[in-house]
């Protein structure tokens, strides 16, 4: 999945002048005052544009297509690149380790140097080099310790346990997390983890899931952990480290969305499309609209993965949403708390080319699950962080109801059936749009019901 190319030190130095205007200026400014950075070289071709070039898929699964398709264009568009990083006359080039991710045509490089950044930025095929983004998650307000979960309010209050009566549990479905980890063997977590393919740590290559901050734990346990915590206690789960200690490195995140489309056994090898999950939750994002994103929710949709992201806690100012959560093709989620108002730090839409956000909005304020200091520990965390597994879930419930339904199915579904005549209106207007009318740039589309999904889903036509 993620190539580590080790430099062999056999060619020439390219001579062309370097191209400055391709280096960012805060790469510059770092490599001014320090020895190396960690750098990103991105390369011409969009995954949108290359599959779309390649075509549809012919006898291989969407996943399977995209992973090959993407991996290909890589090999090829790299390959200078990684020819003049095997330089024997490149400084510090027997000490790279360049590592190349085909999701979003990119290398990432640690500890490059200003030589470095020059030679590369000579190339047509760059298209920029600049340093590695370190994104940080919708981090919540820790409000205390819970003990004693038997039914969860967020739970309760999108009415997932009436669906549950129905007979749908999220069974057969797999839910995918990118977040600090997960600690598995968690009570609420440990029956329902998918061990094949189903756990990978790009930084420390830990061998068994783990999560030693506690964010990842509490997502994915609203998400689909057992005991009354989670939405879609049935689904399996398999989870990927991309933010470890609480901070995301690009490098991380994009190995681990690579994970998402083509899941690989713990040494990030033995890649198995067949394995992906059918939705993946997401509270990790900034303000900031990187390429490398916008690759990575392409990628998922053209490889028929299902993304939610939290919108951000940057409210609550208008147009103040996060990306990933910001784009148009990921549902976008805002947190709202047990009296239905939206939360005070939830961001509000709209997009910077003026689009509303958030999609929906789900509970997340005061929101009880899975802990991460032991199997049986619980605590109450605020964010939009929380709201997005909800939703997350909500989604596996969906899919076990419909297997094969659409992203298009599901966004159609969540949006019309949300509750909005409970809701505490939120007196803002943005973008134009009053707080008091629905959709808005406040809640969205209004606060998750997954029961009135489920019943449009399964309603018979009248006679």
């Amino acid at each position: 999945m993620v190539r580590v190319v080790l430099p062999l030190l056999t060619v020439a130095a390219c001579s062309v002048a370097a191209d400055q205007t391709k280096i960012h200026p805060r790469l510059l400014r770092e490599l001014a005052v320090a020895a190396g950075a960690n750098i990103v070289v991105e390369f011409k071709g969009r995954a949108d544009e290359v599959l779309a070039k390649a075509g549809p898929e012919s006898t291989t699964s969407l996943a399977e297509h995209v992973y090959s398709t993407l991996q290909a264009h890589a090999d090829v568009s790299q390959a200078a690149a990684l020819h003049i990083l095997r330089n024997d006359k490149l400084e510090s080039a027997s000490t790279l380790k360049p590592t190349s991710l085909w999701i979003t045509n990119s290398l990432y490089i640690p500890g490059a140097t200003q030589a470095v950044a020059d030679a590369l930025a000579k190339l047509p095929e760059v298209l920029a080099v600049r340093h590695e983004d370190v994104l940080t998650l919708d981090l919540p307000t820790v409000v205390d310790a819970a003990t004693n979960v038997t039914a969860e309010w967020g739970v309760a209050k999108t009415q997932a346990p009436l669906v549950w009566a129905e007979g749908f549990t999220g069974a057969g479905v797999v839910v995918g997390s990118i977040d600090t980890g997960v600690r598995g063997t968690h009570e609420a977590l440990r029956s329902n983890f998918r061990a094949l393919h189903g756990w990978y740590d790009p930084t420390a290559q830990l061998a068994e899931p783990s999560d030693t901050h506690g964010h990842g734990s509490h997502t994915l346990g609203s998400a689909v952990g057992g005991l009354g915590v989670g939405v879609a206690p049935d689904a399996k789960w398999i989870a990927c480290r991309g933010c470890p200690g609480g901070s995301c490195p690009e490098s991380a995140l994009v190995a681990c969305a690579q994970f998402m489309v083509c899941p690989t056994d713990v040494h990030g090898a033995n890649p198995r499309c067949d394995l992906k999950p059918h939705v993946v939750t997401n509270s990790w994002g900034s303000t900031v609209d990187w390429p490398f994103k916008k690759a990575i929710v392409d990628a998922w949709r053209a490889a028929g993965i299902l993304p939610v992201f939290s919108i951000g806690n940057s409210g609550p100012s208008c147009s103040s949403v996060g990306y990933p959560g910001g784009y148009a093709n990921v549902i976008g989620v805002g947190a709202t708390d047990d009296a239905d108002a939206l939360g005070y730090f939830s961001s509000k839409g709209p997009t910077a080319d003026g689009r509303m956000k958030p999609d929906l909005s789900a509970p997340g304020v005061r929101v009880t699950s899975c802990g991460a200091t032991g199997d049986a520990a619980y605590v109450s965390m605020s964010g939009t962080s929380m709201a997005a597994p909800h939703v997350a879930g909500a989604i596996a419930l969906l899919i076990s109801a419909k297997p094969g339904i659409s992203y298009d199915e599901v966004y159609m579904l969540l949006t019309t059936t949300a509750e909005t005549k409970s809701l505490a209106n939120d007196a803002s207007t943005c973008g134009g749009l009053p707080g008091t009318a629905y959709p808005n740039n406040n809640f969205g589309h209004g606060r998750l019901d997954i029961l009135g999904a489920i019943e449009k889903l399964v309603a018979k036509p009248a006679c």
